[in-house]
């Protein structure tokens, strides 16, 4: 049984979506009262470089992991082609 149809029976799922379609109303509400703040704060700082840095340290660490991944791969086939060559095969 798949998870969908278990939320499903479970009565998790109606219930969710019963409260998803209660509070629409309440976040349009809320978007009404929205108010923007006149000045900037001295004291923030922007977000772009971090988020630039977390971005670049995820692709590079990815990059490493699949480098790793593909040498041991190369070392794995390298051990089978020598024990088909031990073996006569």
């Amino acid at each position: 049984m798949t998870t969908l149809k278990k939320l499903f029976r479970s009565g998790l799922l109606p219930a969710s979506a019963l409260a998803l379609s209660l509070l629409a109303p309440l976040s349009a509400l809320a978007a009404d009262e929205y108010q923007p703040v006149p000045d900037k704060d001295p004291t923030t700082i922007a977000a772009n470089p971090f988020i630039a840095g977390a971005y670049g340290f995820i692709w590079v660490a990815l990059l490493v992991y699949v480098i790793s991944v593909a040498r041991g791969l190369g070392r794995a086939n390298a051990e089978i082609a020598e024990l088909k060559r031990k073996l006569g095969s």
